[in-house]
């Protein structure tokens, strides 16, 4: 069961979503002399969260995921997080969030 949610097709994704995210953050800090960050700027972290013994197969159950981006500096706070019932599912969250987040971003660079 496990096989579906460690998929190598995600991970690209999640690879791609990732540079895109920082290749963002790059622009940014280009944009403003370096001198606009945080320390953890674009750090990313995907959590499985597994089932408690108290559900009917709990070896079997897949987990849920979140996916937390910690970045200041392209969008309004400096924490999100993207929950699915599977990997691919918290993935796609993430991808339209972090999306929306850097074609503002993008967006307003073009403007200044």
């Amino acid at each position: 069961m496990y096989e579906e949610w460690w998929m190598k097709k995600e991970w690209e994704r999640f690879a791609k979503l990732r540079k895109e995210t920082l290749d963002c953050i790059g622009k940014i800090l280009k944009a403003s002399g370096g001198d606009c960050h945080k320390s953890y700027e674009g750090t990313m972290d995907v959590t499985f969260t597994f089932p408690e013994c108290f559900v009917d197969d709990p070896y079997n159950e897949e987990p849920s995921v979140t996916i937390t981006l910690y970045c200041y500096i392209i969008g309004p706070t400096r924490r999100y997080e993207y929950r699915g019932k599977n990997f691919a599912e918290a993935l796609t969250h993430a991808e339209k969030g972090i999306h929306a987040m850097i074609e503002e971003v993008l967006e307003e660079l073009e403007d200044d």
